[in-house]
């Protein structure tokens, strides 16, 4: 520092960085790939030399010195989805023994290329030739193509996805049909990843359904929603969170729903009979077009970690949707509704609290499907949440059934939620069959609360239930394809009469987004 002069310290070929001077101002720590693997070394000015305090086989890196200690804080590769920070004695030495390996197979640090490129300099001034904008509609590649016969082999159904050089535009196209072209159905699809939001545009026939389980029907009620589909994601990150995630979302929809009866049975002869509705129960859904543009926002913490598909132990999210029809500008149906969902985790020991809380509100004239309420149908859950299905193809509405109620409660307004104290059980069983194995057993103590009123009545009595589950995965390897809930659950009330309550059987929410 007195005389100003610089001095090199190291001469490795290979790249030192990242130094971490001692308190004492005699000593630096920093990290070398001297031994290909990025390791610490310290180099001692008074004695000249530097010396290899690590000897990792993986890496790593130094940091900063231990604030009011005599050691090196280091960090070390990720560990699944954490990064771990390891303090360092300064002054160690490494005792393993240097690593003899033939020429042939460490030669490459230092070869050459065969053929020298002379009289070249780099610093040079390169004339630009030609110039062009990129235009990716000259650069389209076939990306995959899959087709799939029919377990009967009457037909098939396939695919095929394009992308340009950059991987920003998408186009996939894709359908089914039977052999002598009859059935057949076809979607369009292209996404915009060039610049700003997510955007796409979605073309489907025939391809595009919505099912649920409807009025205790044995068929459940399927819907065909052939539509143009114009859509926007915008996810958002301030950099101070490895988990933290904000989600603006906006889609318009141009669609045509055909609504197929839910049927009760199929006689011997072939002979369908359909459900019939009764006035205490859920109303007959009907067809027809719609126009309707849907804006949303979701606001999720919780680390990627496959744990948080079947116990997670932290993690909490809010989403807020909000849905417009107006038949004056498309469509046979007018209504405006707002979805609000939540959800927490709370880590307690080895157990977990779970909570949610969901309210939906409507005002106007939907498709009668769409109501709002409970009901006794079960609901169909994903692995992990309510957002099973085929992605483009096949989404799941939730129905929201109060385990342990029996009956049905319609309205405009309506609150939905649960509360488990989950706790871990078995984590697998020594049972796999092609692969598919059962595991990470949990049970559950369980209360849902819920109600349904019209705004202009006056509100019934709360629903309360509560009662207890045992949870089991089905696996494939460590990913659960669905998890089943085997429980008893019955009202408050019930309880309180000493009922006994009653079983049930059903997939299982884990977290509702």
């Amino acid at each position: 520092m007195a005389s100003g002069e610089t001095k090199r310290i190291t001469t490795n070929p290979e790249v030192d960085y990242l130094p971490v001077w001692h308190p004492d101002g005699f000593k630096i720590t920093y990290t070398s790939h001297a031994g290909s693997s990025p390791n610490l070394w310290t180099v001692n000015f008074t004695a000249g030399e530097s010396v290899q305090i690590t000897d990792v086989g993986e890496a790593i890196w130094s940091v900063q010195w231990t604030p009011k200690g005599n050691t090196v804080l280091a960090q070390t590769l990720n560990d699944v989805d954490s990064v771990r920070v390891v303090m360092v004695d300064p002054n160690r030495s490494i005792t393993t023994e240097p690593l003899q390996m033939r020429e042939s197979v460490t030669r490459w640090r230092d070869q050459t290329p065969e053929n020298i490129l002379h009289n070249i300099d780099p610093e040079a001034h390169v004339d630009i030739i030609k110039t062009d904008s990129y235009k990716f509609y000259k650069h389209v590649k076939h990306f995959t193509s899959l087709a799939i016969p029919y377990i009967d082999f009457s037909g098939f159904l396939g695919f095929t996805n394009w992308t340009d050089a950059m991987g920003r535009h998408l186009l996939l196209a894709g359908g089914a049909t039977e052999w002598d072209g009859s059935g057949s159905g076809y979607f369009l699809s292209y996404i915009n990843a060039q610049s700003g939001p997510l955007w796409g545009i979605n073309y489907y026939f025939d391809t595009r359904w919505k099912f649920r389980y409807y009025d205790e029907s044995r068929s459940g009620l399927s819907e065909r929603l052939d539509c143009w589909n114009l859509w926007v994601s915008q996810p958002l990150n301030f950099g101070t969170s490895m988990s933290s995630n904000h989600s603006f979302e906006a889609s318009l929809s141009i669609q045509n729903r055909v609504a197929y009866m839910p049927y009760d049975s199929v006689g011997t002869d072939g002979v369908i009979y359909y459900h019939q509705f009764k006035i205490d129960g859920l109303p007959k859904p009907e067809s027809g077009q719609e126009g309707i543009l849907s804006l949303g926002y979701q606001w999720v913490n919780r680390r990627p970690h496959k744990n948080n598909l079947v116990l997670p132990a932290h993690g909490w999210g809010v989403s807020v949707m909000y849905d417009l029809a107006q038949s004056s500008v498309y469509g046979d149906f007018t209504y405006r509704r707002l979805t609000m969902d939540s959800f927490t985790n709370v880590g307690i020991g080895p157990a977990v609290l779970f909570f949610r809380g969901k309210t939906i509100s409507l005002t106007g004239s939907p498709p009668p499907q769409e109501y709002v309420g409970l009901s006794n149908d079960p609901p169909i859950y994903g692995p992990g949440d309510n957002q099973g299905g085929l992605g483009f193809f096949l989404s799941l509405q939730e129905n929201h059934n109060l385990r342990g109620w029996e009956g049905v409660r319609l309205g405009d307004r309506m609150f939905f939620g649960t509360t488990e104290l989950r706790i871990p059980l078995i984590p697998s069983l020594p049972i796999n069959i092609f692969g598919i194995s059962i595991g990470d057993i949990t049970g559950a103590l369980i209360s849902d609360v819920g109600n349904a009123w019209y705004a202009r009545d006056d509100m019934e009595k709360w629903i309360v239930t509560r009662g207890f589950e045992v949870k089991v995965a089905v696996r494939i390897g460590d990913v659960p394809l669905f998890i089943l809930a085997f429980g008893r659950a019955q009202t408050v009330d019930d309880w309180r009469n000493n009922k006994i309550p009653g079983a049930y059987a059903r997939l299982a929410l884990i977290n509702p987004f």
